[in-house]
């Protein structure tokens, strides 16, 4: 007789085959070892299904799943319904999970029932497998809270590892949101359940390059994901709720709002500094064109201007939202 699984780790895979056998290899090697594996594949047109096919055949804890590309957020709550475990580990597949990483949040969870989510330090990483810098987790929560209400996302969403019963109250993630899903579900979740950090040590590495989904498009899902919430606190009603009219609506004005206010522009530019501030693989001639490209931006000095005075965009985006939609 099979023993209950304790753990459902769930990743999506889309064309991922550079770093996929990588990813997979290191779920396999943890020492906790009472887990299923749920892969959805998302439409891959690469090698990724067949690499997968190969791991699956040697380890039935591997569940693949196979189907046309609906993106992230929605595989995510595909694999999540299918699994079976108490706890939700995520990974991403260009990600690595280091061998004591289940065991160590399945201990703190299991430790304390008020506990509902436990997120680790990590390497950054970057697409050749270099350590870039150590992340050291924030182990307060009230911390963690508060950057969250600020648009602030110290937590990688690979590193998480969660209660399925709280995920399943709060509906899962929610699929307006094609990106920046996981800080909406932080934000949500912080309300009825408290985070726990492993500590200092690292369990995860969390890999950085030019076609990780974090990386190409301007984010308009993270300032929907705090205006969201904002509203909750304030006025007790969400946007993300209305009409799929009024929704788009909505949508539309903030993407407009953001765009003449440069906040696209300031978020390409605050990549760029922290490219340059963190690669280790440039040549001398790439890290001299992206310094001057920073330097002679108008909206690097905006940024460092902001940081400084402490200012909050999402503040005014709530105000500016508010007497848009007439809810003074």
């Amino acid at each position: 007789m099979e023993s209950k699984v304790e753990i459902s780790v769930v990743m999506s895979v889309y064309n991922s085959e550079k770093w996929l056998k990588d990813c997979i290899s290191s779920i396999l090697s943890q020492t906790f070892t009472n887990f299923e594996f749920i892969i959805i594949n998302d439409g891959s047109n690469d090698r990724s299904e067949f690499i997968i096919q190969s791991f699956a055949y040697q380890d039935k804890r591997i569940k693949l799943y196979n189907q046309q590309n609906l993106g992230l957020t929605k595989s995510l709550n595909k694999a999540i319904s299918l699994s079976s475990g108490k706890y939700i580990a995520r990974i991403d597949a260009d990600d690595i999970s280091l061998p004591d990483r289940l065991k160590k949040q399945y201990e703190i969870l299991e430790s304390n029932n008020e506990i509902g989510l436990s997120y680790t330090s990590y390497f950054e990483i970057d697409k050749v497998g270099e350590k870039i810098k150590k992340v050291i987790a924030i182990s307060k929560f009230e911390k963690i809270k508060y950057n969250l209400s600020k648009g602030v996302n110290n937590i990688a969403h690979s590193s998480v590892m969660f209660r399925k019963s709280i995920f399943e109250m709060l509906n899962g993630y929610r699929e307006k949101f094609k990106k920046s899903q996981d800080i909406d579900l932080w934000l949500r979740m912080m309300k009825v359940t408290s985070f726990s950090s492993t500590g200092d040590q690292a369990y995860v590495h969390i890999r950085k390059h030019n076609l990780s989904i974090t990386f190409n498009e301007f984010d308009v899902y993270l300032y929907i994901s705090v205006l969201s919430y904002l509203a909750r606190e304030n006025l007790d009603y969400d946007p993300l709720n209305s009409s799929s009219k009024d929704y788009n609506i909505f949508f539309k004005w903030i993407e407009e709002y953001l765009i003449s206010k440069k906040e696209n522009l300031k978020s390409r530019k605050m990549d760029q500094i922290r490219f340059l501030l963190h690669s280790k693989c440039l040549r001398p001639i790439e890290i001299v064109g992206v310094f001057i490209s920073v330097l002679i931006s108008k909206y690097s000095y905006i940024i460092i201007f902001e940081k400084f005075f402490g200012y909050n965009f999402y503040g005014q985006l709530y105000k500016e939202w508010k007497f848009k939609f007439n809810y003074t």
